[in-house]
């Protein structure tokens, strides 16, 4: 089999690290890994079972003999970036914003639009952690009936926004807990002051990304645009996105209504088949057991009405949200 050399722009952040872990855990055939970040983190060892990396800056240069480049940091560094990678010929995996919405760039989640990717195909996006979670389901049951609007809402945890916000959550808990509420009420990495505005300790943020002048957030539009891009199909998507005080794993509570008349045995039976999904009736889904585990688990699954369903997902969104997901494009890209 072919081995390949891959590279891993960011790699010292949350998704970058689980980059690096899953190439391993799930044996993708690659004969070197190579790690790249900012100067601050140049010559960092990174660690994995028998395997290790030393970080390198990211230069213009960093993609010659690189088959297979995951991008795992913000819009700006793959706007400046990507363009080299493709000069050099590189199949680019972005898990960024930035290319989502470009028509010539597919959004792929291989358990869902696989057939979306073609060989000629250099730059893949890899889709918005709460839009990957969400379409894992809402294909197969389009598969069955015809959907005619979904409402949203997610419960997205703090990891989604790197691990100094994670450090951060910690700190304000435990500042809180101790009664230091001028910490606790303030950022301790004043670098998330753009990203986390309000206190996250003890507390659900009505607003995930950036609020837009329509009182929509940015978050939820990508929910909405990526997910009609994804299933290629236009019904009418309602997003609520909040950002709760959990480590890991993002929850949505999903109402689907369908244009028939729908049977839910028949429903559950068909999702039962999906390789990625994990149907819970008895013990309930929760971010602790969820945690590091590779499945959309779908849960509370009820009719409402003859042509309504509601349901609770979770799952990790580290791995199917980002990094696992978009191994899967590479594994997809090379055949396997």
């Amino acid at each position: 089999m072919k081995k390949y050399e891959i590279a891993i722009v960011g790699v010292t952040g949350a998704v970058g690290l689980q980059v690096f872990k899953w190439l391993i855990d799930l044996k993708f055939p690659f004969s070197n890994i190579y790690g790249y970040a900012s100067k601050k983190s140049v010559g960092r060892n990174i660690h994995y079972k028998k395997y290790s990396l030393t970080v390198k800056e990211l230069k213009e240069n960093s993609f010659k003999g690189i088959d297979i480049c995951f991008f795992c940091s913000n819009e700006m560094v793959s706007k400046k970036y990507v363009p080299y990678a493709l000069k050099e010929k590189c199949l680019v995996i972005d898990n960024s914003s930035y290319f989502r919405m470009f028509d010539d760039v597919p959004i792929i989640i291989p358990s869902v639009n696989k057939e979306q990717y073609h060989k000629d195909l250099h730059l893949i996006a890899n889709p918005n952690c709460a839009t990957s979670i969400l379409c894992s389901v809402l294909k197969p049951l389009s598969d069955l009936y015809p959907i005619d609007k979904v409402i949203v809402s997610t419960y997205q945890s703090i990891s989604g926004l790197g691990l100094k916000a994670i450090e951060e959550l910690k700190y304000q808990s435990i500042a809180t807990l101790e009664g230091k509420h001028e910490l606790a009420n303030k950022n301790h990495f004043e670098s998330l002051n753009d990203k986390l505005k309000y206190k996250i300790a003890f507390n659900c943020l009505p607003i995930v990304g950036t609020m837009l002048e329509n009182n929509w957030t940015s978050e939820e539009i990508k929910i909405i645009k990526e997910t009609k891009k994804i299933l290629n199909q236009d019904f009418k998507i309602i997003a609520n996105c909040i950002r709760v005080p959990t480590f890991c794993c993002h929850g949505e509570t999903v109402v689907v209504e369908f244009k028939e008349n729908i049977d839910v045995d028949n429903i559950i039976k068909y999702l039962k088949k999906q390789k990625e999904l994990k149907l819970n009736n008895k013990i309930l889904p929760v971010n602790s057991n969820c945690f590091n585990r590779l499945e959309v688990f779908v849960s509370r699954i009820r009719k409402v009405d003859d042509k309504t369903l509601t349901f609770y997902l979770l799952s990790d969104n580290l791995l199917k949200g980002a990094a696992t997901n978009a191994i899967d494009i590479a594994f997809l890209a090379i055949g396997a």
